[in-house]
């Protein structure tokens, strides 16, 4: 997998877009846009297997799949969204 994903803002004040492109910065994609979600500055993290990116806001944790830009709510309001990530399943 070679993409990365970044937050981008119009400006300080501005709610960030949530994009994912190649490493070689081509193909730039908005997955997520202004307004859609208030993103608390946690980190944007990978699933192991690339297909989806979970993301902090001020109002929780949410996944997003990259294949479709379908997103979920995984803590329902109650986290500061900060501090997560994923476990690979090893069963």
């Amino acid at each position: 997998m070679n993409k990365t994903a970044f937050l981008q803002a119009e400006d300080e004040f501005s709610p960030a877009n949530l994009y994912i492109m190649n490493a070689d910065g081509q193909n730039q994609t908005r997955l997520a846009a202004t307004g859609e979600f208030l993103f608390g500055g946690g980190p944007l993290v990978w699933s192991p297997d690339s297909t989806r990116i979970a993301f902090g806001t001020i109002r929780g944790i949410y996944v997003i799949d990259i294949s479709n830009g379908s997103f979920r709510d995984l803590t329902g309001n109650d986290h500061d969204g900060n501090l997560f990530g994923f476990q690979i399943d090893k069963r």
